[in-house]
């Protein structure tokens, strides 16, 4: 995993407490609803120190999916 994927999987498993985070791991399935997908945000936003839509997760469910809208997305190249 990327760096971002690491950090995202994390957050995931933090925040959901599930064991094993993939990169194919998807936040709704593994348990996830809006009000922790609230709280997800607010931990990425934190540990990125960068600010993010909640609107993410409705776009990108997965690690991999959501490290890759970061990566596009928000992190300066």
């Amino acid at each position: 995993m990327s760096p971002i994927e690491t950090l995202v999987a994390e957050a995931f498993q933090d925040l959901l407490e599930v064991p094993t985070i993939t990169a194919d791991s998807d936040f709704f399935e593994l348990g996830g609803d809006s009000y922790l997908a609230v709280n997800l945000a607010v931990i990425l936003e934190q540990r990125l120190r960068i600010p993010l839509p909640v609107e993410l997760l409705e776009e990108a469910t997965t690690v991999a999916q959501m490290a890759a809208w970061i990566e596009r997305t928000l992190v300066p190249r």
